[in-house]
């Protein structure tokens, strides 16, 4: 299947949607105008968020500001701002991916007598990426190496 995009402004009440940045020890919660929109694939790519936000005398974050998605009480999406720019009518534009666009570096990896969960679990420290329990996969490959590989890659 590929990607698809929801445009949230179409599908719900914008009242119920929040977008929260985390930057410099607070919550910033800023009006957002044109809508929210969220792309998903299901696999190998990584989830983006767009949005405007309105900006005001105590607006203040950067790339690489936690961002959180919510409607209402749920999280829908966390990330990271990736990009921003400021629109003609002085509006900030924001562009977010969550964690898993870290799985697109190209890295090396050289083990032994290691499972498949176990580069997985290696593989998401390294990254700083949070992990669910992961089942114990039972077989040992007895030499792991991967070289310049996209980690995504190396976890399929």
């Amino acid at each position: 299947m590929g990607s698809r995009s929801i445009r949230i402004r179409e599908l719900i009440a914008m009242e119920k949607c929040t977008i929260q940045i985390l930057s410099g020890g607070y919550v910033q919660e800023p009006a957002t105008i044109e809508g929210i929109q969220w792309e998903t694939a299901r696999v190998g790519e990584p989830s983006k968020l767009t949005f405007t936000v309105i900006k005001d005398d105590k607006l203040s974050f950067s790339e690489g500001a936690e961002t959180i998605f919510k409607y209402g009480n749920v999280n829908v999406f966390s990330g990271y701002v990736f990009e921003k720019r400021r629109n003609k009518d002085h509006h900030i534009e924001v562009t977010c991916y969550d964690r898993t666009f870290y799985l697109k570096n190209k890295e090396n990896y050289v083990m032994a007598g290691v499972r498949a969960d176990q580069v997985i679990t290696r593989i998401a420290a390294d990254m700083g990426l949070r992990v669910g329990e992961i089942a114990n996969t039972g077989y040992v490959i007895p030499k792991f190496a991967k070289s310049d590989m996209a980690l995504i890659d190396v976890i399929q």
